[in-house]
């Protein structure tokens, strides 16, 4: 105050501005503090875990019910992302914890469309993962292949129906119990009921390619084109958070003239009765 060429006013008003300056860093720098403090990871497997390891990131068909961000499973480990949590962060932690995981790690993209009312506001956030997907590329030195999944609950089904497209393998369907058969094979033995869930399902998988899978590849000058190592297609009975009107059910409406279909919604919410997350892909991710 004393040395500085100006009046003692304004010198004044240059401390406190200095200051200010000096709060808002401190906050900002807590804020990112309190955000890092918040990732549960003390269920990571050992150092030596070899399995594949997914970063799961979007939406969650059922309720994650416990409060650890890990769950393991018998063929890999699925770390969930959470909304307000950045995925660079999260794997940043991760690598950090087990430096050794960065060949083993891959990221699932989840979409449930009954859950989003508004597509623009979708397509933004997904723009937002491509993003963060290609900088932990970039920073980890790795591939980190990406899974997308699409997920919607139907009154029609009676239980998880699983499509899945790999490179170079088609499109495979996945159910519970039963080993992976064509399309064909399993609307042969389905009959009418498997008809009419087909139906449905190549509605889902349209409305994905349109509105998901374009997102991360087509061709834009800020963010490299990202293309999905596999695309998974679900369906069962009950789905957690669906809305009455999404963009989904307008998608429908827009392709059939029909309004307020039973079949285009679950029975229901109960999260208990559902497998959270598509175990059969882990054997295809690298380990």
């Amino acid at each position: 105050l004393g040395f500085l060429p100006v009046s003692r006013p304004v010198s004044i008003l240059l401390l406190l501005a200095t200051l200010g300056v000096i709060v808002a860093c401190w906050f900002v720098a807590s804020r990112r503090q309190e955000q890092g403090d918040t990732l549960n990871l003390d269920d990571l497997p050992d150092a030596t875990y070899r399995q594949p390891v997914v970063l799961v990131c979007g939406d969650l068909p059922q309720i994650w019910s416990q409060p650890s961000q890990v769950l393991t499973a018998t063929q890999g480990c699925w770390i969930r992302v959470e909304d307000h949590q950045d995925l660079e962060q999260v794997a940043r932690q991760v690598l950090w914890l087990r430096p050794d995981w960065g060949r083993q790690l891959s990221v699932m993209v989840s979409v449930c469309p009954q859950k989003h009312a508004d597509g623009e506001r979708l397509t933004s956030r997904l723009l937002a993962l491509r993003w963060q997907i290609s900088q932990v590329r970039k920073e980890s030195g790795h591939s980190i292949p990406l899974v997308l999944n699409g997920q919607t609950g139907s009154a029609m089904m009676n239980d998880m129906l699983w499509q899945a497209a790999i490179p170079g393998e088609g499109v495979s369907v996945w159910r519970e119990s039963s080993a992976p058969s064509s399309i064909a094979a399993w609307i042969t033995t389905g009959g009418a009921m498997a008809m009419q869930q087909q139906v449905l399902m190549n509605s889902l998988i349209t409305w994905f390619h349109k509105h998901v899978k374009t997102v991360f590849m087509d061709e834009n000058p800020d963010i490299p084109t990202i293309a999905p190592n596999a695309v998974l297609w679900g369906m069962g009975p009950i789905l957690a958070g669906s809305l009455s009107s999404s963009v989904w059910t307008a998608w429908l409406s827009r392709r059939t003239a029909l309004q307020h279909v039973a079949g285009w919604h679950p029975v229901g919410t109960d999260s208990t009765v559902m497998s959270l997350f598509p175990d059969f892909v882990l054997p295809l991710l690298p380990e």
